[in-house]
């Protein structure tokens, strides 16, 4: 059996495309609705249409070179008067039955989510700052605002990073805006934990950068924003969000339950490399725990009505209830730091990341955006102030279509010059379990030094094996589950490892040997009894390039392993870091072999 490759999509980083037999996609769904607050109103000036057969062919070729069941649009347009414009229109698939995308159809928006999550703390310091709070500020806060420290809002025996300074400094604008200096350190929870086990943890989490030095993007921020929020709101963050936003603003689809979306009959299946894949979270802990990161699941008309309120700067233009407060809408859409220094592509501006929401300029105009996924969906949000245009996305696989989508939408709408459409990947997008040839340097006896159980206090344990390490206690069920997805005998030249607990994007790894004492580690999701209509086992591999792992060794005896340059992905050149010393030192995480 081989392993399919998929990409860890929880944040602001590029997709891959994926080249694999998906549902059949016979049958296609489009649809528009228009809406205006009175059956007079009228756009200011006459818009052309967004979804044009220009449009549809595109997506439709996207569908057939990436391999993509699914993929919606919802589009939307604010006259200065208040007028809405509203287009939907869907292609493809939503179940492996062949299940047309319908407009209620709803898809997990991922990070998308965070922008609600920020929006959710604004108005709760809005609250406190009108008297409307429901709970007290400890003694000594005078008041919350964005630049309120943390550890002025948690008990000390809550709230502690590994750098002193930037544990007493750190406010809540730095945690949402992804300069606390840690990096993406997603593989240190696992389904088990909730908000406050992740931030009791972070203290052993080793940060990239000081604080408010450079961007790095990181999720646990999200969930001590989360955790914060419910304190202080008196209530579960999906309540209030719920109540404030959800509700007023009539996205009536909208929620953070993956139960309860999936009860509903409307949510999408989800696909990668080819496969079906369950809903990431339908258990109540986890869809908990990520709910401030990444918990959203909505509908594309859910969606634009979003996008509506921004663009009219928090006002529901439909109702005109002020729904964000203005001095909060600025907030959330200025940049607060610079994400991308450089253009990604000349035609683009450098980019900043301010409060949940990324800004840039694409060809001259101005875009707030942010893109989003989970594994089995990929969603894109954007929305242009001067042009009165929102522009939402999202797909059920992972990339690239929904932002290659949404662009074309975009420039389409505004006359801009077309980007290409992106390429198609290779054929090959499987990785086999033949064993490759080990490097010189490396000796596949020596292997076996490295089997047993490592430890880090933020991460906690993982277990090596080898293909002969059946004397090692758990390695026996481990190789059991690897060899369930094999076509032959596994591979001598590889360890194969478990974490414990299982983390929550993925519950085994292989470590490849590329040098003396150095390894790729390849974080998978094993399915022994596949999943959906096809029961046949498959391992999806979480992170495709691997994560660079250096271990040391005195004498025949391993000491310990550590994971290198974790928060690569979508980091551009902001990779340097400062650390000096061994690989005890310098290793993003270090594992102490037990």
């Amino acid at each position: 059996m081989k392993t399919l490759r998929a990409s860890l999509l929880v944040a602001v980083f590029p997709a891959l495309g994926l080249n694999a037999q998906l549902p059949s996609r016979e049958a296609q769904a489009q649809f528009s609705v228009a809406h205006t607050p009175s059956s007079n109103a009228v756009l200011n000036a006459a818009p052309q249409q967004a979804v044009t057969p220009e449009v549809s062919s595109y997506a439709e070729r996207l569908l057939k070179d990436h391999g993509i069941p699914g993929i919606t649009l919802g589009f939307v347009r604010v006259g200065e008067d208040g007028s809405v414009a509203t287009e939907l229109a869907g292609w493809g698939n939503m179940t492996e039955d062949g299940m047309p995308v319908t407009p209620e159809t709803m898809f997990s928006i991922g990070s998308c989510s965070k922008a609600f999550m920020s929006a959710a703390m604004g108005l709760l310091i809005d609250d406190f700052a009108h008297g409307r709070n429901v709970t007290q500020l400890p003694v000594g806060v005078k008041s919350l605002t964005w630049q309120t420290k943390v550890q002025d809002l948690l008990p000390a025996e809550d709230w502690e990073l590994a750098d002193e300074w930037a544990t007493e400094k750190l406010s809540l604008i730095d945690a949402m805006s992804h300069v606390s200096g840690l990096p993406r350190h997603d593989m240190a929870y696992s389904r088990q934990d909730t908000p406050k086990s992740v931030i009791k943890r972070m203290k052993h989490m080793r940060p990239y950068y000081e604080l408010r030095e450079r961007y790095s993007y990181n999720n646990q921020m999200f969930m001590l924003v989360q955790h914060v929020h419910e304190i202080y709101a008196g209530k579960p963050l999906p309540e209030f969000v719920e109540e404030r936003i959800f509700s007023p603003l009539n996205m009536t689809t909208a929620t953070y339950s993956g139960r309860e979306a999936e009860d509903s009959g409307h949510l999408s299946q989800g696909f990668a490399a080819g496969r079906r894949i369950p809903y990431w979270f339908g258990d109540d802990l986890p869809s908990r725990m990520i709910a401030g990161a990444g918990g959203v699941i909505a509908t594309p008309l859910d969606m634009t009505k979003w996008l509506a309120t921004l663009l009219n700067e928090g006002v529901n233009p439909t109702t005109g209830e002020t729904v964000i407060p203005e001095d909060i809408f600025r907030q959330l859409t200025t940049m607060y730091t610079i994400a991308s220094g450089k253009p990604n592509k000349p035609r683009n501006s450098i980019s900043g990341y301010g409060t949940a929401w990324a800004r840039m300029s694409i060809q001259g105009h101005d875009v707030v955006w942010h893109s989003g996924g989970l594994p089995g969906f990929y969603s894109e949000a954007w929305f242009f102030p001067e042009d009165h245009i929102g522009v939402f996305t999202s797909e059920n696989s992972d990339g690239p279509a929904s932002y290659a989508l949404a662009l074309r939408v975009a420039e389409a709408y505004l006359n801009l010059e077309l980007t290409p459409a992106p390429d198609v990947p290779s054929p090959n997008q499987e990785s086999s379990d033949s064993s490759p040839t080990p490097p010189t340097d490396f000796e596949v006896d020596v292997l076996h030094s490295y089997t047993g159980t490592y430890t880090n206090p933020g991460y906690g344990k993982f277990t090596l094996c080898t293909t002969t390490a059946s004397d090692i206690q758990g390695c026996a069920t481990i190789l059991d589950t690897y060899a369930s997805t094999a076509d032959g005998p596994l591979d001598a030249a590889v360890l194969y490892g478990e974490f414990m607990p299982a983390r929550i994007w993925a519950t085994q790894f292989r470590m490849r040997p590329t040098a003396a004492a150095e390894f790729v580690l390849e974080a998978e999701q094993i399915f022994p009894r596949g999943y959906g209509r096809n029961e046949t086992p498959f391992s999806l591999a979480m992170s495709p390039s691997g994560t660079p792992v250096r271990c040391v060794r005195k004498g025949s005896a391993v000491v310990g392993c550590g994971l290198m340059d974790i928060g690569l992905a979508g980091e551009g050149d902001m990779t340097w870091k400062r650390r000096e010393g061994g690989v005890e030192d310098i290793a993003d995480a270090w594992f102490v072999k037990l």
